[in-house]
């Protein structure tokens, strides 16, 4: 056998064992039972470094903060909005439905919403904009992203843009928070 079919036998043949391992490694917050969101309303933005309420994403491997709270909505304060959509956020991860947060459009106003898979429907609104918003631009901010277009969280898969929306895979997203905070030592285990 030349030394070129041996390279490109052992190229395949890893190139379908890195595959094979990595379809069969699951994402902690795929397991709907060991996550659950609840609101922290003290919690340092990553961008500002500014304390903000925040949702947050609790399991084996610690708290993992998911969306940050920064601006009200008419009368209801950041907090407000966080404890409404985190109680929201753990009621679907329960119900095994939380898989991607994007946005869209009900009666006219801009939403924030789930959908099933990357390009589907909103199936569940999450909470409301105001006219003048931008959603790609406040799903960053929630999200503590700058840029959907150059994160590392885009190739991570973990965001997609499809039609002019964009999608967030919330297990990828979660377990691209952990290995952030954990490079960072941020992560605070759970007790």
């Amino acid at each position: 056998m030349s030394k070129k079919a041996f390279i490109s036998i052992f190229a395949t043949l890893f190139a379908v064992t890195g595959l094979t391992i990595a379809t069969t490694q699951s994402s902690l917050a795929q397991d709907h039972e060991l996550i659950s969101f609840r609101c922290e309303p003290n919690f340092i933005h990553p961008v500002t470094k500014a304390r903000t309420p925040a949702t947050i994403a609790r399991g084996p491997i610690g708290e993992i903060p998911v969306l940050y709270w920064t601006s009200s909505l008419d009368r209801i304060t950041p907090e407000e909005r966080c404890y409404m959509v985190s109680y929201r956020f753990d009621r679907l991860q329960k119900a095994g439905s939380l898989k991607y947060i994007t946005h869209g459009y009900k009666n006219g106003q801009p939403i924030i919403c789930t959908a099933n898979y990357p390009g589907g429907n909103c199936v569940e609104q999450l909470f409301t904009l105001r006219h003048q918003d931008n959603p790609q631009k406040v799903l960053q901010e929630l999200l503590g992203v700058r840029n959907f277009s150059t994160s590392a969280l885009r190739m991570a898969g973990a965001i997609q843009r499809i039609n002019n929306n964009w999608y967030i895979d919330i297990s990828l997203f979660i377990d691209y928070r952990i290995g952030e905070l954990q490079k960072e030592n941020l992560l605070n285990p759970s007790e």
